[in-house]
């Protein structure tokens, strides 16, 4: 079984709220490594205020890793 997606997106910080509740979505499973957080290891100013206004609009946001540093999964959600 192949899972293809139906929308693109240039960017994390363009998938808004509207986009969400139209399409029934109440949870992202986001990946850490370049997407969260940059290169330099970084969550950058754009993409934490998009995620807490998700949260503050009832979105679940679930982080994926293939890391094994726990610390900085933590780090990263809170």
């Amino acid at each position: 079984m192949f899972i293809y997606p139906n929308e693109y997106f240039s960017k994390i910080e363009d998938i808004n709220i509207e986009f969400l509740q139209k399409n029934k979505i109440k949870a992202l499973i986001l990946d850490m490594d370049n997407t969260l957080i940059n290169y330099k290891k970084e969550m950058p100013k754009p993409i934490e205020e998009w995620a807490k206004n998700l949260i503050g609009q009832g979105m679940k946001l679930y982080i994926v890793s293939n890391t094994n540093k726990k610390e900085k999964v933590k780090r990263i959600a809170n």
